[in-house]
Protein backbone atom coordinates (compact mmCIF):
# COMPACT_ATOMS: atom_id res chain seq x y z
CA UNK A 1 0.00 0.00 0.00
CA UNK A 2 2.72 2.47 0.99
CA UNK A 3 6.49 2.51 1.42
CA UNK A 4 8.06 4.30 4.39
CA UNK A 5 5.11 6.46 5.43
CA UNK A 6 5.39 9.22 7.99
CA UNK A 7 2.85 9.34 10.79
CA UNK A 8 0.69 11.88 8.92
CA UNK A 9 -0.30 9.12 6.50
CA UNK A 10 -1.42 6.68 9.20
CA UNK A 11 -5.12 7.75 9.30
CA UNK A 12 -5.68 7.15 5.58
CA UNK A 13 -3.69 3.91 5.73
CA UNK A 14 -5.98 2.78 8.54
CA UNK A 15 -9.00 3.26 6.28
CA UNK A 16 -7.40 1.26 3.47
CA UNK A 17 -6.39 -1.60 5.77
CA UNK A 18 -9.87 -1.65 7.30
CA UNK A 19 -11.41 -1.80 3.81
CA UNK A 20 -9.30 -4.83 2.92
CA UNK A 21 -10.30 -6.56 6.14
CA UNK A 22 -13.98 -6.04 5.30
CA UNK A 23 -13.95 -6.63 1.53
CA UNK A 24 -11.10 -9.11 1.04
CA UNK A 25 -10.37 -10.64 4.46
CA UNK A 26 -8.15 -13.40 3.07
CA UNK A 27 -5.60 -10.86 1.82
CA UNK A 28 -2.94 -9.23 4.01
CA UNK A 29 -1.87 -5.65 3.36
CA UNK A 30 1.79 -4.66 3.07
CA UNK A 31 3.11 -1.39 4.52
CA UNK A 32 6.87 -0.96 4.90
CA UNK A 33 7.94 1.40 7.69
CA UNK A 34 10.89 3.73 8.05
CA UNK A 35 14.04 2.60 9.90
CA UNK A 36 15.23 4.09 13.17
CA UNK A 37 17.80 6.34 11.48
CA UNK A 38 15.07 8.38 9.80
CA UNK A 39 14.79 11.78 11.50
CA UNK A 40 11.87 12.96 13.62
CA UNK A 41 10.63 15.11 10.72
CA UNK A 42 10.38 12.07 8.44
CA UNK A 43 8.85 9.91 11.16
CA UNK A 44 6.31 12.52 12.20
CA UNK A 45 6.87 11.46 15.82
CA UNK A 46 9.22 12.45 18.63
CA UNK A 47 10.83 9.03 18.92
CA UNK A 48 11.02 5.87 16.86
CA UNK A 49 9.11 3.89 19.49
CA UNK A 50 6.36 6.55 19.38
CA UNK A 51 6.26 6.17 15.59
CA UNK A 52 5.86 2.38 15.81
CA UNK A 53 3.30 2.58 18.59
CA UNK A 54 1.21 5.17 16.77
CA UNK A 55 1.30 3.05 13.60
CA UNK A 56 -0.03 0.01 15.45
CA UNK A 57 -2.73 1.93 17.34
CA UNK A 58 -3.91 3.89 14.30
CA UNK A 59 -3.56 1.48 11.39
CA UNK A 60 -4.14 -1.89 13.09
CA UNK A 61 -1.75 -3.51 10.58
CA UNK A 62 -1.51 -7.17 9.65
CA UNK A 63 2.16 -7.15 10.69
CA UNK A 64 5.15 -4.86 11.23
CA UNK A 65 7.68 -4.50 8.41
CA UNK A 66 10.59 -2.12 8.02
CA UNK A 67 13.80 -1.84 6.03
CA UNK A 68 17.25 -1.29 7.45
CA UNK A 69 20.56 -1.09 5.57
CA UNK A 70 23.48 -1.50 7.95
CA UNK A 71 26.52 -1.55 5.68
CA UNK A 72 27.88 1.77 4.39
CA UNK A 73 30.75 2.45 2.01
CA UNK A 74 31.26 2.20 -1.73
CA UNK A 75 32.50 -1.21 -2.85
CA UNK A 76 34.17 -2.97 0.07
CA UNK A 77 35.17 0.04 2.17
CA UNK A 78 32.56 -0.96 4.68
CA UNK A 79 31.49 0.47 8.00
CA UNK A 80 28.38 -0.26 10.02
CA UNK A 81 25.65 2.27 10.64
CA UNK A 82 25.50 1.13 14.28
CA UNK A 83 21.81 1.18 15.26
CA UNK A 84 20.86 -2.16 13.74
CA UNK A 85 20.18 -3.96 17.03
CA UNK A 86 18.42 -0.92 18.51
CA UNK A 87 15.98 -1.08 15.59
CA UNK A 88 15.49 -4.83 15.93
CA UNK A 89 14.67 -4.51 19.63
CA UNK A 90 12.35 -1.53 19.14
CA UNK A 91 10.32 -3.40 16.52
CA UNK A 92 10.29 -6.59 18.60
CA UNK A 93 9.08 -4.75 21.71
CA UNK A 94 6.20 -3.02 19.92
CA UNK A 95 5.27 -6.17 18.02
CA UNK A 96 5.13 -8.12 21.30
CA UNK A 97 2.91 -5.41 22.77
CA UNK A 98 0.38 -5.65 19.93
CA UNK A 99 0.74 -9.36 19.12
CA UNK A 100 2.08 -8.78 15.60
CA UNK A 101 4.49 -10.68 13.39
CA UNK A 102 7.59 -8.82 12.22
CA UNK A 103 9.40 -8.64 8.88
CA UNK A 104 12.54 -6.89 7.65
CA UNK A 105 14.04 -5.83 4.33
CA UNK A 106 17.85 -5.90 4.43
CA UNK A 107 20.61 -4.70 2.14
CA UNK A 108 21.71 -6.64 -0.90
CA UNK A 109 22.25 -4.33 -3.87
CA UNK A 110 25.07 -1.80 -3.74
CA UNK A 111 23.63 1.66 -4.34
CA UNK A 112 24.23 5.23 -3.23
CA UNK A 113 26.17 5.14 0.03
CA UNK A 114 25.47 1.44 0.64
CA UNK A 115 28.10 -1.26 0.36
CA UNK A 116 28.49 -4.32 -1.83
CA UNK A 117 27.68 -6.95 0.82
CA UNK A 118 29.53 -10.24 1.08
CA UNK A 119 28.08 -13.72 1.59
CA UNK A 120 28.99 -13.45 5.31
CA UNK A 121 27.12 -10.13 5.59
CA UNK A 122 24.10 -11.67 3.86
CA UNK A 123 24.17 -14.52 6.41
CA UNK A 124 24.64 -12.07 9.29
CA UNK A 125 21.54 -10.10 8.30
CA UNK A 126 19.46 -13.26 7.91
CA UNK A 127 20.57 -14.84 11.17
CA UNK A 128 20.19 -11.71 13.30
CA UNK A 129 16.63 -11.46 11.98
CA UNK A 130 15.93 -14.99 13.18
CA UNK A 131 17.66 -14.24 16.48
CA UNK A 132 15.03 -11.58 17.23
CA UNK A 133 12.11 -13.74 16.10
CA UNK A 134 11.29 -12.00 12.81
CA UNK A 135 9.01 -14.05 10.56
CA UNK A 136 9.77 -12.60 7.14
CA UNK A 137 12.97 -11.58 5.32
CA UNK A 138 13.42 -9.75 2.02
CA UNK A 139 16.50 -8.39 0.27
CA UNK A 140 16.76 -4.98 -1.38
CA UNK A 141 16.75 -5.21 -4.32
CA UNK A 142 16.11 -8.17 -6.61
CA UNK A 143 16.89 -6.65 -10.00
CA UNK A 144 19.00 -3.81 -11.32
CA UNK A 145 16.89 -0.69 -12.05
CA UNK A 146 17.09 -0.06 -15.76
CA UNK A 147 16.94 3.73 -16.08
CA UNK A 148 17.31 5.05 -12.53
CA UNK A 149 20.31 7.40 -12.47
CA UNK A 150 19.66 8.81 -8.99
CA UNK A 151 22.12 6.29 -7.52
CA UNK A 152 24.98 4.21 -8.80
CA UNK A 153 23.41 0.73 -8.82
CA UNK A 154 25.68 -2.33 -8.75
CA UNK A 155 25.62 -5.99 -7.78
CA UNK A 156 21.91 -6.75 -7.64
CA UNK A 157 20.73 -10.38 -7.89
CA UNK A 158 19.62 -9.86 -11.49
CA UNK A 159 21.44 -7.42 -13.75
CA UNK A 160 19.99 -5.12 -16.43
CA UNK A 161 20.20 -7.91 -19.00
CA UNK A 162 18.20 -10.32 -16.86
CA UNK A 163 21.22 -12.43 -15.96
CA UNK A 164 21.79 -13.89 -12.49
CA UNK A 165 24.81 -12.47 -10.66
CA UNK A 166 26.93 -13.86 -7.83
CA UNK A 167 24.53 -12.29 -5.35
CA UNK A 168 21.71 -14.38 -6.77
CA UNK A 169 23.64 -17.55 -5.91
CA UNK A 170 24.75 -16.14 -2.54
CA UNK A 171 21.14 -15.53 -1.51
CA UNK A 172 19.99 -18.83 -3.02
CA UNK A 173 22.55 -20.70 -0.88
CA UNK A 174 21.75 -18.73 2.26
CA UNK A 175 18.00 -19.18 1.77
CA UNK A 176 18.44 -22.96 1.97
CA UNK A 177 19.66 -22.44 5.53
CA UNK A 178 17.30 -19.59 6.47
CA UNK A 179 14.23 -21.49 5.31
CA UNK A 180 15.00 -24.51 7.50
CA UNK A 181 15.76 -22.41 10.58
CA UNK A 182 12.85 -20.06 9.90
CA UNK A 183 10.34 -22.86 9.46
CA UNK A 184 11.46 -24.42 12.74
CA UNK A 185 11.23 -21.09 14.56
CA UNK A 186 8.03 -19.81 12.95
CA UNK A 187 5.72 -20.75 15.82
CA UNK A 188 8.16 -19.67 18.53
CA UNK A 189 8.75 -16.25 20.06
CA UNK A 190 12.07 -14.60 20.81
CA UNK A 191 12.42 -14.53 24.59
CA UNK A 192 15.78 -12.88 25.24
CA UNK A 193 18.87 -11.80 23.26
CA UNK A 194 22.34 -11.36 24.74
CA UNK A 195 25.83 -10.55 23.51
CA UNK A 196 29.01 -12.22 24.73
CA UNK A 197 32.06 -9.95 24.61
CA UNK A 198 30.93 -8.65 21.22
CA UNK A 199 32.73 -5.47 20.19
CA UNK A 200 30.65 -2.96 18.28
CA UNK A 201 27.29 -4.43 19.29
CA UNK A 202 25.18 -1.81 21.05
CA UNK A 203 21.85 -1.96 22.90
CA UNK A 204 22.20 -5.68 23.65
CA UNK A 205 22.67 -6.94 27.22
CA UNK A 206 25.84 -8.79 28.16
CA UNK A 207 25.21 -12.50 28.67
CA UNK A 208 24.25 -13.84 32.05
CA UNK A 209 23.35 -17.39 33.02
CA UNK A 210 20.08 -18.11 31.26
CA UNK A 211 17.90 -21.06 30.33
CA UNK A 212 19.45 -24.46 29.80
CA UNK A 213 22.69 -22.97 28.51
CA UNK A 214 23.67 -21.68 31.93
CA UNK A 215 27.21 -20.29 32.36
CA UNK A 216 29.40 -19.78 29.29
CA UNK A 217 32.63 -18.05 28.30
CA UNK A 218 33.73 -16.75 24.92
CA UNK A 219 33.81 -13.79 22.60
CA UNK A 220 32.18 -12.24 19.53
CA UNK A 221 28.90 -14.05 20.05
CA UNK A 222 25.20 -13.31 20.09
CA UNK A 223 22.95 -15.69 22.00
CA UNK A 224 19.18 -15.72 21.65
CA UNK A 225 16.58 -17.75 23.55
CA UNK A 226 13.08 -18.73 22.45
CA UNK A 227 9.95 -19.39 24.44
CA UNK A 228 10.11 -23.15 23.84
CA UNK A 229 13.58 -23.48 25.39
CA UNK A 230 15.59 -23.53 22.15
CA UNK A 231 18.51 -21.15 21.75
CA UNK A 232 20.59 -19.77 18.89
CA UNK A 233 24.29 -18.96 19.01
CA UNK A 234 25.73 -16.87 16.19
CA UNK A 235 28.83 -14.89 15.37
CA UNK A 236 28.46 -11.18 16.08
CA UNK A 237 31.08 -10.59 13.37
CA UNK A 238 29.89 -9.83 9.87
CA UNK A 239 33.42 -10.02 8.41
CA UNK A 240 36.27 -12.37 9.22
CA UNK A 241 38.65 -9.52 10.05
CA UNK A 242 36.42 -8.56 13.00
CA UNK A 243 37.55 -11.67 14.88
CA UNK A 244 36.28 -15.17 15.51
CA UNK A 245 33.32 -16.39 17.50
CA UNK A 246 33.86 -18.94 20.27
CA UNK A 247 31.45 -19.97 22.99
CA UNK A 248 32.36 -22.57 25.61
CA UNK A 249 29.72 -24.06 27.85
CA UNK A 250 31.33 -25.97 30.68
CA UNK A 251 28.18 -27.96 31.26
CA UNK A 252 24.81 -27.86 29.51
CA UNK A 253 21.77 -29.33 31.20
CA UNK A 254 20.85 -32.37 29.11
CA UNK A 255 22.13 -33.62 25.74
CA UNK A 256 22.92 -30.96 23.14
CA UNK A 257 21.28 -31.15 19.70
CA UNK A 258 21.61 -28.89 16.66
CA UNK A 259 19.24 -28.36 13.73
CA UNK A 260 21.12 -29.45 10.62
CA UNK A 261 20.01 -27.24 7.70
CA UNK A 262 21.07 -29.90 5.18
CA UNK A 263 18.81 -32.61 6.62
CA UNK A 264 16.29 -30.30 8.34
CA UNK A 265 16.58 -32.70 11.29
CA UNK A 266 17.78 -32.35 14.87
CA UNK A 267 21.07 -34.20 15.30
CA UNK A 268 23.50 -34.86 18.14
CA UNK A 269 26.19 -32.24 18.66
CA UNK A 270 29.03 -34.57 17.68
CA UNK A 271 27.79 -34.51 14.05
CA UNK A 272 28.35 -30.74 13.75
CA UNK A 273 31.73 -29.50 12.53
CA UNK A 274 31.30 -26.25 14.50
CA UNK A 275 30.94 -28.06 17.85
CA UNK A 276 33.65 -29.75 19.91
CA UNK A 277 32.77 -31.76 23.03
CA UNK A 278 34.91 -31.16 26.08
CA UNK A 279 35.73 -33.53 28.89
CA UNK A 280 33.09 -33.30 31.57
CA UNK A 281 30.13 -32.85 29.24
CA UNK A 282 30.84 -29.32 28.02
CA UNK A 283 30.98 -27.98 24.48
CA UNK A 284 32.93 -25.38 22.52
CA UNK A 285 31.20 -23.78 19.56
CA UNK A 286 33.31 -21.92 16.97
CA UNK A 287 31.57 -20.06 14.17
CA UNK A 288 32.79 -18.05 11.17
CA UNK A 289 31.50 -14.55 10.48
CA UNK A 290 27.73 -14.33 10.10
CA UNK A 291 27.02 -17.98 10.85
CA UNK A 292 24.56 -19.36 13.41
CA UNK A 293 23.46 -22.60 15.02
CA UNK A 294 19.98 -23.37 16.33
CA UNK A 295 20.35 -25.59 19.39
CA UNK A 296 18.34 -27.37 22.04
CA UNK A 297 19.03 -29.76 24.88
CA UNK A 298 17.07 -32.83 25.85
CA UNK A 299 17.10 -34.85 29.06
Amino acid sequence: ICDEPGASKFPVLAKIVDAFRRIDPERKTFINLLPIYAGAEMLGADTYSDYLDLFCKTVNPHYLCYDYYEFLGIGRTTQKRGTYFTNLKAVKDVADKYGLETRIIVLLTEHGVYSNVTRAEIAWQANTSLLYGLKGLSYFTYSHPGDDTSFIWKNSMIDKNGEATQHYYDVQSENKITRVLGNALYHTSSDKVFKLNADGVTDVEEYEKYGRLRSVTGQNALIGFYDNGWFMIMSSCSASEEGSCTVTANKIKGTLLWLNPDSACWEYADTCSYITENSGGGYTISLPAGQALLLCSIT
